[in-house]
């Protein structure tokens, strides 16, 4: 099991979702990850997330989009 619960993880995880969203969807996230758990169990890796996250509307709307149109 991998636990990230600390300010410091925690903060570097964040930043790296960040730069993944702007990178992948050209949109300009704030991103706090407060808790990541993550586990195999079965040949399955089972995950929870803790994220509070802030975009403008308009970032949101295209992201949505970007995601409509892959799948």
């Amino acid at each position: 099991m991998i636990k990230i619960e600390s300010k410091f993880m925690t903060k570097i995880v964040s930043k790296f979702i960040q730069h993944s969203i702007k990178k992948k969807f050209k949109c300009l996230t704030k991103v706090n990850l407060n808790n990541f758990t993550m586990a195999e169990e079965n040949e399955e890796i089972n995950f929870h997330l803790d994220i509070e996250a802030k975009i403008k509307n308009e970032d949101f709307l295209k992201l949505l989009e970007t995601i409509e149109k892959e799948s």
